[in-house]
């Protein structure tokens, strides 16, 4: 698995995490990385619970 996948898998986790700690609410929250001078960020609207 390449670096950007690995990082695409971790935002995926954390997310999640968020969401099921209470620490973010359905589509309230935005979350970001950096990966070779490019800012990944999700999607307005996007659910962190699935």
């Amino acid at each position: 698995m390449s670096s950007l996948d690995q990082k695409f898998q971790d935002a995926i986790w954390i997310a999640k995490a968020l969401f099921d700690r209470d620490k973010a609410t359905g589509l309230s929250a935005n979350l970001s990385f950096l990966h070779d001078d490019k800012i990944y960020i999700t999607g307005n609207g996007t659910f962190f619970g699935n």
